[in-house]
């Protein structure tokens, strides 16, 4: 990993929230465990070390990165960041682009009970119009205007 990436790779880690947590028995299997899943997850993991634990930050991220397959990318005092890139999955050359991603909304929209998300026309369904004017309803009188008010009320001169 060059200089760059992990300048870029600690910027980024700054927002990230702090999601592992190594307690006063060390790298234990679960610890692992949750940081391998962390990882799958994202490829980016901040964590921290208990001051009650024995490892100072360094030795529990260079021990968690050895143990999951990942990178350390940054340790400052009890924190640290793991990095580790995903893998991409393999494509099938058959299947057509967007294919899965219809699928779910299908199903999706039949869950719902044919109700689509809003903005997205059901399948085989026609758009809903917009209304002409969204922020008016009818019948509640919001259309008048100044004058037409003034003249409802029955005064008809303007003050100042």
């Amino acid at each position: 990993m060059t200089s760059k990436e992990r300048a870029e790779l600690r910027a980024l880690a700054t927002q990230e929230p702090t999601i592992l947590i190594v307690g006063k028995e060390g790298v234990t299997d679960a610890v692992i465990a949750s940081a391998q899943d962390a990882l799958r997850a994202r490829e980016l993991v901040k964590g921290k070390v208990l001051e009650s634990s024995l490892l100072s930050a360094r030795e529990a991220s260079d021990a968690l990165a050895e143990a999951c397959g990942a990178e350390t990318v940054q340790s400052i005092g009890t924190k640290f960041v793991l990095y580790r890139k995903k893998k991409e999955p393999k494509k099938d050359p058959k299947r057509k682009p967007g294919a899965k991603a219809a699928a779910a909304r299908a199903i999706a929209d039949q869950a719902r009970g044919g109700k689509t998300a809003p903005g997205r026309p059901a399948a085989g369904r026609k758009p809903m119009a917009k209304p002409a004017h969204p922020g008016r309803i009818k019948g509640t009188g919001s259309a008048k205007t100044s004058s037409a008010r003034r003249a409802s009320s029955g005064r008809t001169d303007r003050r100042k």
